[in-house]
């Protein structure tokens, strides 16, 4: 089995049986945190990683959006992965904040969603992924699980081989000029 069927399988055991709201609370937290994680590998370490000074949650990096464009400034995700990782946000937004009983169907996450969509419908994968858990769910609830699954496993397996920002690059830049 390819790794990233696996992966997509190990997401859909875990997030198949969460209802609507824990699954738009939780998948982009998963995101979040593998985000987080290829930051962290990108980044000289810090001096003290139990108090991140950019990463901790009080701090500028801390919040999914901004983790999201600093993972796009730093080349770790493209600007179709960007705008698609703040849809789930928004999509997260208004399920942790509504008060109201939510699902994928209601008008403004059916929108979010076929925009998440879009640039994958016509995919194997895509295609495939529907196909074996239609039925189970609503067109949207399915949708929303296979585009985040794809986009976890995709990002779990990437944050593993995300380098250093110095491997292959120049040498930070020195302030003494005799040792630079």
């Amino acid at each position: 089995m390819h790794e990233a069927e696996t992966q997509f399988r190990d997401f859909f055991a875990f997030y198949a049986n969460e209802p609507p709201r824990s699954a738009a609370i939780l998948v982009p937290a998963k995101l979040d945190a593998l985000l987080r994680d290829s930051i962290e590998r990108r980044l000289i370490p810090a001096d003290n990683p139990k108090d991140d000074p950019l990463l901790s949650s009080d701090r500028a990096l801390g919040t999914f959006s901004s983790r999201i464009e600093i993972a796009y400034r730093l080349g770790l995700i493209d600007s179709q992965f960007k705008s698609a990782l703040h849809l789930l946000r928004k999509i997260r937004n208004e399920f942790a904040h509504g008060f109201d009983d939510q699902d994928f169907s209601t008008p403004q996450h059916r929108s979010r969603i076929l925009e998440l969509v879009k640039p994958i419908l016509h995919t194997r994968y895509f295609t495939d992924a529907t196909t074996a858990i239609s039925g189970a769910y609503s067109m949207d609830h399915t949708n929303y699980l296979v585009v985040s699954g794809m986009m976890t496993g995709g990002l779990s397996m990437y944050s593993h081989v995300v380098q250093p920002i110095g491997a292959n690059l120049l040498r930070p830049l020195a302030f003494d000029p005799d040792n630079g």
